[in-house]
């Protein structure tokens, strides 16, 4: 027997409300599973609210589900750690070596060139401006995806995480090295701390995009 739609909403709120779950990959599995075991039940003549409240008991109640919420939480975090790892390591093996070489080449270019200015008042605040407003047209297109679909625009989504990743290794450079050790360091030093900031700021958006088009996916489905 089908679930009606009032009942399925009965059991988002039981989740929700009534056990203050939070996570919304582990509500759409729970929901799932209570869908399933109240309909079994349902077959059987049980009423709703009982069936309900059966599997709830077989959760442990409220202190079960939160349990299992923080459980989830742990075991998610290690997945997206190892998972922003393997970005990571993915831009020092072909085809993504290209972008490390060719940034690093920017980068150093960059600090040979202009090493004080990195260092301006001016150019930090402009970096800090740029970084912004890109930011902003990422999460955009992060929260647009459900009506253009992932995978459409992934040119325009590495362009938007090239330039987040750029501009934000020049702040943090402007923000972590003083005028003295920028002057007295070699070039090498400063783009190497550069890329290291550059390439973990294009791994964590790719992360979140890659996170973003799962739990789209999910919805969808």
């Amino acid at each position: 027997m089908a679930l009606t739609n009032e009942q399925l909403t009965a059991i988002d709120r039981h989740l929700r409300k009534e056990n203050w779950l939070l996570n919304e990959d582990l509500i759409d599995e729970l929901t799932d599973h209570y869908a399933n075991g109240i309909e079994e039940q349902l077959t059987t003549g049980v009423p709703f609210e009982l069936a309900m409240s059966d599997i709830h008991k077989g959760f442990g109640g409220r202190k079960g589900l939160l349990k299992m919420e923080e459980d989830y939480h742990a075991n998610q975090a290690k997945g997206h750690i190892r998972l922003l790892r393997s970005i990571l390591i993915s831009y020092f093996k072909m085809p993504r070596l290209g972008i490390t070489v060719l940034s690093s080449l920017v980068l150093y270019g960059l600090n040979v060139m202009f090493p004080l200015s990195l260092k301006s008042d001016y150019v930090g605040f402009a970096l800090a401006t740029v970084a912004l407003i890109t930011y902003f047209f990422a999460f955009r297109r992060l929260m647009s995806w459900h009506k253009s679909g992932f995978g459409r625009n992934e040119q325009v989504n590495l362009v938007l995480q090239g330039f987040n990743a750029l501009f934000l290794s020049f702040f943090y450079l402007r923000l972590f090295l003083p005028d003295k050790i920028l002057l007295n360091l070699h070039p090498a030093v400063t783009t190497l701390i550069c890329i290291v900031f550059f390439l973990y700021e294009v791994s964590t958006l790719e992360l979140l995009m890659q996170y973003k088009s799962k739990r789209l996916k999910s919805v969808q489905s």
